[in-house]
């Protein structure tokens, strides 16, 4: 079966970048086995090859990846102990971390250490390895709740998030782990750049986190009921992970040191049952029920609206181009074939 991932890089690969700024670096990928580091270590993999660009990377994971490939190496470790390579690194993109609700409830601790332990680990690193791009990539929750629902999520937005909730493990230490990295950049001037990721879908995306949008694609690919915790009246706005990978190379390539860039698609927000009423359409499966439960999720952001800005990553040349209707059907397409 082809990896309709694959073909999508064709078109990031056709953008007029300078891709030679890549030749001959070596890049280190924490998390590797998750859906957007994998994602994105596949595309360095195809850049290599496609474009005869010399690259090798360095995939860092708790367990063994399953990519395979002459130019990428594997080093299973827990993020959260010494980064101890030999090697030097030029570009480092620091994806290691649980993004699951499920995950959050059961294990806080887990959580929060990789982006707190594992990003001071990798910034020491960077101590005794001198590289050009060190990428944090952090989440659109940092910016916490709003006392309105039509705030425009600038990147000097400040909301606000109370420490005892069930996700705080997750959204504090995201939120203070940009702060670490800001700190290397201002006391060691190390080359940091934070990107915040909203909610992203596509090829590879793992069913079985428990956010809303896997929960509905798992339901419509199993055939059961729609179930939305919620009065399924909040709005999101989903990214394609092909244009969050190419969001990624602008802000390697273009941006500056010691900014936060959100890395979003206004134009794909829509409200939790239009999601799954798109879901069914799209799936050809009208007869599955749709059930509000207007219960609250304990998990869930209290804001209805995420109103996400991506000016500041547009003054780079960057645009999203995928549709959600192209998102969805990329990633139906995959699980039933």
């Amino acid at each position: 079966m082809t990896d309709p991932l694959l073909e999508d890089f064709t078109d990031i690969l056709n953008q007029d970048l300078d891709w030679q700024f890549f030749s001959n670096k070596t890049i280190l990928i924490t998390g590797v086995n998750g859906f957007t580091p994998s994602s994105l270590t596949t595309f360095f993999l195809q850049l290599h090859d496609q474009k005869n660009i010399n690259l090798k990377i360095i995939g860092l994971g708790r367990s063994p990846c399953k990519i395979e490939h002459k130019a990428l190496k594997i080093i299973v470790q827990d993020i959260c102990t010494p980064i101890n390579l030999s090697e030097p690194v030029d570009i480092i993109i620091h994806a290691a971390s649980k993004a699951s609700p499920v995950y959050f409830a059961k294990h806080p601790i887990e959580t929060l250490s990789p982006n707190l332990l594992g990003t001071i680990n990798l910034l020491k690193f960077t101590e005794k390895n001198k590289i050009n791009n060190f990428i944090f990539l952090s989440s659109g929750t940092v910016y916490g709740q709003f006392e309105h629902d039509d705030t425009l999520l600038q990147e000097d937005s400040n909301g606000s998030i109370d420490p005892f909730e069930s996700n705080a493990c997750y959204t504090l230490s995201k939120k203070m782990a940009e702060n670490i990295c800001y700190s290397w950049f201002k006391e060691k001037n190390t080359p940091i750049k934070i990107a915040r990721l909203f909610h992203t879908i596509g090829p590879r995306m793992q069913l079985n986190d428990g956010r809303i949008h896997s929960n509905l694609i798992k339901n419509i690919l199993h055939n059961e009921t729609l179930a939305i915790k919620s009065n399924g009246k909040a709005l999101r706005s989903f990214i394609d992970i092909n244009d969050v990978i190419s969001a990624l190379l602008f802000i390697i390539l273009k941006g500056s040191n010691g900014e936060a860039y959100n890395i979003g698609n206004p134009a794909n927000e829509i409200s939790i049952k239009g999601f799954a009423e798109l879901l069914k359409s799209l799936s050809n499966k009208e007869d599955l029920i749709i059930d509000i439960q207007n219960q609250l999720d304990e998990f869930a952001t209290k804001n209805q609206r995420y109103n996400v800005c991506i000016n500041k990553l547009k003054t780079l040349g960057w645009y999203p181009k995928v549709s959600l209707n192209s998102s969805i059907n990329k990633v139906l397409h995959q699980y039933e074939h």
